[in-house]
């Protein structure tokens, strides 16, 4: 698997340079760009051209139906094609490789998505889904259909990237069943100091973090010595998991649970040393998803982090 951008999008080339570094990520295959949008490439281009032509005339008044009337075109042509043979040979390799997953995680990676310059957090889709042929190839669909949802579209307009440059590229990944998960940020989210690393962390799985449903523990380290200078407990008061077929049940934390936190001192330090290597691969501040399992930390992806502020899921 080359591992460029060009070929894979954003996301998925970082977690080709974690897994040749020797960090432990979830087992996962990338389906190029390329293969992307070719079932009806006449009927797609013409809706993308729509799409940038009128982002081009946002200034002068461009008409926003129009806009969202290209934009579902092309999501209704992409889901009314099958995939590529070479993208169905893909899953049936994975599936054959997995045998003994029942669940797989399909994700967006955009060639915009994940980059030094644009984050794409929360504007593309994840599915949970069984790990079957049928389930992966639908959820396939609906993760580049969403390279031209509504917000999607208005994202790439207002960071200034080209509606005809991005492509989509897909990620199918083993599904990591997590007692905590959570965020390291390499800079404070607010004040961009560079000298910390901030530990956000709750019980199951990070969902609920990342859409700001749940409030977290909060640890803030020194990034040179990894001392801790605060940590503050967070609410905590739900957990969410997955079930049977990918579906997700949230239950009660006990109190016991929410009066500390979610991470011993060794996870903090394991995190904080996994974070620091990280950070050196890359070369600048990054925004990295983890979990602990019962077999230990696993390092879900990893993105530059682009500007201060409130990350979106």
């Amino acid at each position: 698997m080359h591992g460029s951008a060009v070929h894979y999008g954003g996301k998925a080339h970082n977690l080709i340079r974690l897994q040749r570094h020797g960090v432990r990520v979830p087992q996962f295959v990338a389906i190029p760009m390329e293969w992307w949008g070719e079932p009806d490439p006449t009927k797609i281009q013409y809706c993308w051209k729509s799409i940038a032509s009128e982002c081009a005339r946002m200034q002068s008044g461009a008409d926003l139906v129009v806009l969202r009337v290209s934009a579902a075109a092309a999501r209704q042509a992409i889901r009314q094609h099958a995939p590529l043979p070479q993208v169905r040979e893909i899953i049936r390799r994975w599936i054959a490789d997995t045998a003994d997953q029942t669940t797989a995680i399909v994700r967006s990676s955009a060639s915009s998505e994940d980059s030094g310059r644009v984050s794409s957090a929360g504007q593309y889709q994840s599915f949970t889904v069984p790990n079957t042929e049928a389930a992966i190839v639908e959820a396939y669909r609906e993760v580049t259909a969403a390279f031209f949802g509504d917000m999607a579209v208005a994202y790439r307009d207002s960071r200034g990237v080209s509606q005809l440059g991005p492509r989509m590229g897909v990620i199918i990944q083993c599904l990591i069943r997590p007692l905590v998960s959570g965020v390291v940020f390499g800079c404070h989210p607010v004040s961009g100091d560079t000298d910390i690393v901030m530990i956000e962390a709750a019980f199951g799985f990070g969902g609920p973090i990342l859409a700001g449903e749940i409030t977290p523990d909060r640890i803030i380290l020194g990034k040179a010595d990894f001392s801790v200078r605060s940590s503050v407990l967070g609410t905590k008061s739900f957990r969410e998991d997955v079930r049977a077929k990918g579906r997700r049940q949230r239950s009660k934390t006990t109190l016991a649970s929410r009066r500390s936190l979610c991470l011993s001192e060794t996870q903090i330090r394991e995190i904080a040393i996994a974070y620091a290597e990280i950070e050196d691969l890359f070369g600048s501040p990054q925004d990295i998803e983890f979990c602990f399992a019962r077999d230990g930390l696993w390092i879900v992806q990893a993105r530059a982090v682009t500007a201060t502020g409130r990350r979106a899921a």
